[in-house]
């Protein structure tokens, strides 16, 4: 009998002493877990943290792009305004400058308007009035008071306006 007291003795013994440490294992457990949990909770509160941040940052790139679109077609159409007030401006120079009435074709060969008309006009035009700018050809024209050139620039200016739309 003694033995079997001293073996559930040792036995509630080994019994307290595994259940304590068991407990205390369990505990630890227990407390890892729980801040486990915590910094899952906290992780989750910095993702969507994040999700808004990146959001917002989504929204002010689109907003950014299309600041960057508007500014670009109103550039693009400032240009545009440019360009064909400098076409209309280069054509009012051009028919001025054919048509004014002491009209010499030696003086508009050498003129700034036939210098900016120039590569707009036929070859064979350019080579006409080119080889009139030499002091030695003279060129007197007929009766009729207009020089026939005249009239052939008239018609090159009115087809460079046609061809850029502005007619």
């Amino acid at each position: 009998m003694i033995v079997e007291l001293i073996a559930q003795g040792v036995t509630i013994v080994l019994v307290i002493y595994f259940g304590l440490h068991l407990r205390h294992k369990l505990q630890t457990l227990q407390t890892t877990v729980a801040a486990q949990e915590k910094t899952i909770a906290a992780q989750d509160q910095q993702m969507k943290a994040q999700s808004a941040v990146l959001q917002d940052l989504e929204r002010l790139n689109k907003l950014m792009q299309q600041a960057f679109d508007f500014r670009d077609q109103a550039y693009k159409e400032q240009v545009e305004r440019d360009a064909t007030t400098y076409q209309r401006e280069r054509l009012a120079e051009w028919y001025a400058a054919v048509r004014r009435e002491d009209f010499k074709r030696q003086q508009f060969a050498t003129s700034e308007a036939y210098a900016t008309l120039k590569h707009h006009l036929p070859e064979a035009l350019q080579q006409e009035l080119d080889q009139s700018r030499d002091p030695y050809i003279v060129f007197v024209p007929s009766g009729t008071g207009i020089d026939p050139i005249q009239t052939r620039l008239l018609e090159e200016i009115a087809r460079v306006e046609r061809e850029w739309g502005l007619i």
